[in-house]
C-alpha cells in the first residue's frame, strides 16, 4: 500500500520548493490532499508538482494511487507532472520553463 501522510500534513521540504517559486516570482497554488499533486504551478502552460520528502526511504516516496492516476491523466493530456524530492530539481524545472 502506498505511503500516506496524515491529513493536512505537508512534506517537510515543501517550504524549500515554494521558496524557489517565490524567488523566481512564479505564481502557484498549494493543493489539498486527494487532488493528485501538492502544487499547481501557474506558468503557461501550467504544470503540477508532487513533493516527496527526501528523509523518507524510497519505498515510502512512491506515488499514491491518486497521484499515479493524476500523473497518467496529465501525461495523456500533455500536462506537465513533476515529482520533486530536492529543491535543485525545482530550480532545473524552472530554468527549462522560464
Amino acid at each position: 500500500m502506498p505511503y500516506r501522510h496524515s491529513p493536512g500534513h505537508r512534506d517537510d521540504n515543501e517550504p524549500f520548493i515554494t521558496a524557489i517559486l517565490k524567488l523566481y516570482h512564479v505564481p502557484y497554488l498549494l493543493l489539498v490532499e486527494g487532488q493528485g499533486a501538492d502544487i499547481l504551478v501557474m506558468l503557461s502552460p501550467m504544470f503540477f508538482v508532487e513533493v516527496k520528502n527526501p528523509d523518507q526511504p524510497p519505498s515510502k516516496r512512491k506515488l499514491t494511487d491518486t497521484e499515479q492516476a493524476h500523473k497518467e491523466i496529465c501525461g495523456l493530456q500533455g500536462i506537465g507532472y513533476h515529482v520533486v524530492v530536492h529543491s535543485d530539481q525545482m530550480v532545473e524545472i524552472l530554468r527549462t520553463r522560464l
